[in-house]
């Protein structure tokens, strides 16, 4: 069986540190998770986070390295410019076209466009 990965968004990390998240628990203890470096230093600038927890997310399973040529020409080939993303979440949107892998975000507009490719994790209710 293929392993699916999971690309969590910042606001899904918090969420998870602010509260238990049995799925997300779940897929950690799978392997299933993976922190993108962007998400990364979003997270390392945020107030809510302490360094002890950015030394774990260090140790988990990363997005691998791409070069950013490689990016931008998933970014143009999927003409991912023209949804307006930010472009943390345009950079995100490319890792996971490229890796097969979903996205996972409370970002209703994000959630939506990572939902035309295919891409958009759905969490169990």
């Amino acid at each position: 069986m293929l392993r699916m990965y999971v690309i969590p968004d910042s606001d899904i990390w918090e969420s998870f540190f602010a509260e238990e998240n049995i799925e997300f628990e779940e897929l950690l203890e799978r392997g299933e998770i993976l922190v993108s470096p962007i998400i990364f230093a979003e997270l390392k600038g945020s107030k809510s986070i302490d360094n002890k927890t950015l030394q774990v997310l260090k140790q988990l399973p990363q997005v691998p390295n791409f070069e950013q040529s490689a990016l931008s020409a998933v970014v143009s080939k999927n003409k991912l410019k023209q949804f307006g993303l930010a472009a943390p979440q345009t950079e995100m949107l490319a890792t996971a076209i490229a890796l097969k892998a979903k996205v996972w975000t409370h970002n209703r507009s994000f959630r939506t466009i990572a939902t035309v490719f295919g891409l958009c994790f759905i969490e169990r209710d």
